[in-house]
Parts: C-alpha cells; structure tokens; sequence
C-alpha cells in the first residue's frame, strides 16, 4: 500500500503532515509527499518529496492568490496520474477544492480530508466542500470550534500536536514576579491585537514583552514599537526549532491574543499546546474557542474586549494557585490525549480497509 501527502505549502510550514507520517510509519505504509514551495524554493534530498516551485505573494490580491492554486492543484493532479496511490490525505480547504474532481473520479472514499483552518473560499464553494465532506473516508478539523462555520458532517480532532510530544516532560519555571516575560512565538501575523499588547503592556516596569519568529506583522510591531518609544520590547527575529523550549522556558506568560473574527474566533493556536506541555500561562479573548479550555481548566487570563491586558495579568498573579495551575494543565493533557486517540484510531482503519 501507498499513499500520498498533499500539503497546501512547504513541508517546514506543515508540522500537522508529521501526525499522519508517524501513523503511516507505524502502520508500515510507503509514502510520497506533495508539496509546495511558494515562499522561496527549497532543494529536498528526499527521493519521496515531489514539490511545486512557484513564488506565491501572502500579500498579493485574492484572484492571484487563486489562480496560483490553480497551478498547483494542475502539478499535484500531474503527478497522480503519473503515480500510483491507494490513498490520499489532503490538507486545507483551497487545496481540497481545486483537486475535488479529481478525488471523487480516483479516490472516492479513500482519502483524509484535513482542514486546518478556515478559508474564505469556503463562502463561494460551501457546497463543494460539502461535497467532499460526503466522498472523504474521515474529515479532520484542528479544532472543534470549525463546526460553526463548516457544513453539518461527521468530523474527528487532529490537534496541532504529535502524540509523542504529549508524554514529554520539560521542567517548570516558577513566576518572577519582578520580570514578568510575555511571550508571541511562532509566525506573526497579527497586527492589531499585538498592538493592543503593546499598548497596554508598554514600559510596565515590571514586563517584558518578547516577540520571538518572524511573518508579516513584525516589520509593522517593530515601527509601532519605535514611534511609541516602548522600551521594554525584545524583536529577536527567526529561531532553531531545536532552541523553541529554551526560549519557551524563559517566558512566563504565552501571547495568544488573536483577531476577533471567523478564523481567530474557532482556531486552536499553537501557542496553546505549547503553553500546556510547558505548564505556561496564557493570555487568550474571550471570545475564541480556546477561552473554553482556560476557562474550564484554569490557564491563564483571559481578556475580554474593553479589559487592559496589563490589570488582567496582575488581577490573575494576585489570585494565582499554582496547585490548581498545574493540576489544570495535567487535566487539559489528558483530554487532548485521549482525542490523540481517537484521530489514530480512527485514520488507522480507514487505511486498513484498503
């Protein structure tokens, strides 16, 4: 047996294809991988990495956006025909779409639809995406908060993180509460609730605001910063993977403020499961879907829209019980484990009956 990844960019920027290469590898199943290279290209050694080049703008008009996909879905489509698979796993919304036909003539029933975020392609192909809701052997969301906007259908949880990384242990760090480190890890891509950290954050003599990756949104941080002399700020650009739980380690809160709209609104952040396997406290809105978990839980602050980020953090050290933290934490690990699970279980059978 064989399948095929079908990745919507470079396989750097797709940690979610790992979860189903650890479960292929275990099953004994051959792989290829399809990818992506539409931010810079990127020579793989791999004999099993077939992967488009096309420079691909983020910043570029919807319709250019499009059209590149076009390409691509045209590369990936290629490709299949000149290959055999039993199986397909194809990840994202736009991905999907455009290979939609394609899936339903040759793979009808056999393969994983994997969404990982919301797209707004979705309002013009709702019935498309309904459509391979239907002709999927599983459809697996990232976060349970994407059945609000996605069409009624049967869906299993893929979190953003390996299993293995679920049983690792990394060393607790207790508050300092005379240097308070709030960590933004990762890609940055938001502006304007960053901003809103900033603000409310800015020249507090007991915090320090550490924006550690890079993205979009860090040029423009980097000049608010600088036009409203906040000093208390530390831009330290691209990091090593391998160097991600030292610089985690070193922080005691973990920024997860995002846009308050359909995608930040229903996401599960990186930033969460990092927060959890490192016993961090998280900032996150009200209004999104990871509120649920803080809130049930007990993990961090959460800020709702007319609050100062800063008296919220102080009001939550205040009444901080590090018992109940952690506890919290071990308890959120375990139903995320037990949904680990299930989503293995689950795409293990579906490869079994073919």
């Amino acid at each position: 047996m064989k399948a095929a990844l079908i990745l919507s960019t470079d396989i750097e920027t797709s940690p979610y294809a790992q979860y189903y290469i650890d479960i292929l590898t275990t099953q004994g199943i051959e792989y290829d991988i399809i990818g992506w290279n539409k931010h810079y290209p990127i020579k793989h050694e791999e004999s099993n990495f077939y992967f488009y080049d096309l420079i691909s703008l983020e910043l570029q008009p919807s319709y250019r956006k499009l059209i590149d996909c076009y390409f691509y879905s045209r590369f990936v489509i290629k490709h299949l025909k000149s290959a055999h698979y039993d199986y397909i796993i194809v990840f994202t919304i736009v991905n999907a779409v455009f290979l939609s036909t394609y899936l339903k003539h040759n793979f009808d029933g056999k393969f994983v639809f994997d969404i990982r975020d919301y797209s707004p392609v979705l309002k013009f192909f709702k019935s498309r995406v309904k459509f391979l809701i239907n002709h999927s052997s599983i459809n697996c969301i990232s976060s349970k908060g994407f059945e609000t906007w996605l069409p009624d259908g049967k869906y299993t949880i893929s979190h953003n993180i390996r299993s293995f990384f679920l049983k690792s242990l990394y060393p607790i760090k207790p508050f300092n509460r005379s240097c308070v480190k709030v960590l933004s890890i990762g890609g940055l891509r938001d502006i304007s609730e960053s901003e809103r950290l900033l603000h409310d954050l800015g020249n507090k003599d007991t915090f320090t605001l550490v924006f550690s990756g890079d993205g979009v949104a860090k040029v423009p941080l980097e000049n608010y910063a600088k036009m409203n002399n906040i000093s208390n700020v530390l831009f330290t650009g691209r990091y090593n993977k391998n160097d991600e739980p030292m610089i985690v380690y070193d922080s005691d809160f973990i920024n997860i403020l995002l846009p308050v709209d359909i995608n930040g609104t229903s996401l599960m952040s990186n930033r969460f499961y990092l927060s959890i396997l490192h016993h961090k406290h998280m900032i996150v809105n009200a209004e999104s879907y990871q509120a649920k978990y803080v809130r049930k839980y007990n993990l961090g602050v959460v800020v709702e829209s007319g609050d100062n980020v800063c008296d919220k953090i102080i009001e939550y050290m205040n009444l901080f019980d590090a018992v109940s933290f952690n506890n919290g934490c071990e308890e959120c690990l375990r139903e995320i484990e037990q949904d680990a699970g299930l989503f293995e279980i689950s795409v293990i059978n579906a490869l079994s009956l073919h």
